[in-house]
């Protein structure tokens, strides 16, 4: 027995909606993987100038000769981003003392930190380095790595201690994968972060491209449908099931299923 238009309608719609889900998750891993991206807002500071020059914070754009103020952030390439120190101060919340111990309390005199937004099409990544002291200096990065289109739905966070004078933890992923080689995932976000596919969720992004893809494969689906029962009035036949309609008085419900298959 088939079931009725109103039911085969909802399980389509809730086809479409599982459906868009799946694609938006896999859109983003695609996005994480293969989309190039560029450099759009980048900046840094420190409390030792002198010492900026031998050790450079980036391997893109060289600094640029400015006054210094360990309290002001500058741009060293792209656009100037005006939320650069909400960006600092964010992605410093992501080092906790598990990563690099003592950076958020320090008590050495040098320290210099950078950040950088990457962007592509449906991938942004962001990214802090940070270094304490001058001995024994720690340095960490941090990369937070959103993916999806239209709108980012899947993230991954990244932390690595490249030097430290105490134990260094093991690089790792959180909430996220290191894309496999035989993907041949693009160049990688920074020096040694690998492309990674994002799993943590971003609920409102998530929700949002759901609705996007699922509502492209319902407008697929109806105008499909549609498009069938007009080429079959045309034809003669039943706009619902497809029975040969010809020769029977016109309003006559379909012998096959009762529906007015011919109106």
């Amino acid at each position: 027995m088939k079931p009725r238009p109103s039911k085969r309608l909802l399980l389509t719609l809730a086809a479409c909606v599982v459906a868009g889900a799946v694609i938006s998750v896999v859109v983003a891993a695609g996005c994480a993987i293969w989309v190039p991206v560029q450099l759009r807002f980048g900046a840094f500071r420190t409390t030792v100038p002198s010492l900026l020059n031998a050790i450079p914070w980036t391997m893109e754009s060289p600094p640029p000769k400015i006054d210094w103020d360990p309290t002001i952030s500058y741009p060293v390439g792209g656009d100037v981003d005006p939320d650069m120190e909400a960006r600092f101060s964010r992605l410093k919340g992501l080092a906790n003392e598990r990563w690099m111990a003592g950076y958020l309390t320090p008590d050495d005199l040098f320290r210099r930190e950078g950040t950088e937004t990457k962007q592509g099409l449906g991938l942004f990544v962001d990214s802090l380095d940070m270094t304490l002291g001058m001995d024994k200096p720690e340095t960490a990065n941090v990369y937070v790595v959103c993916a999806g289109w239209p709108l980012a739905c899947t993230s991954a966070t990244y932390w690595e201690v490249v030097a430290s004078s105490t134990s260094r933890p093991t690089p790792r992923w959180e909430i996220g994968i290191p894309a496999p080689a035989m993907l041949h995932p693009s160049t990688a976000y920074g020096m040694f972060v690998p492309r990674v596919i994002p799993l943590s969720p971003r609920w409102p992004g998530l929700l949002l491209d759901t609705a996007f893809y699922a509502a492209i494969l319902w407008t697929a689906f109806v105008g499909r449908s549609a498009l069938v029962r007009t080429l079959r009035r045309r034809a003669g036949r039943c706009a619902v099931c497809g029975y040969d309609l010809r020769g029977l008085q016109p309003g006559v419900k379909c012998p096959e299923c009762g529906g007015d298959g011919g109106k």
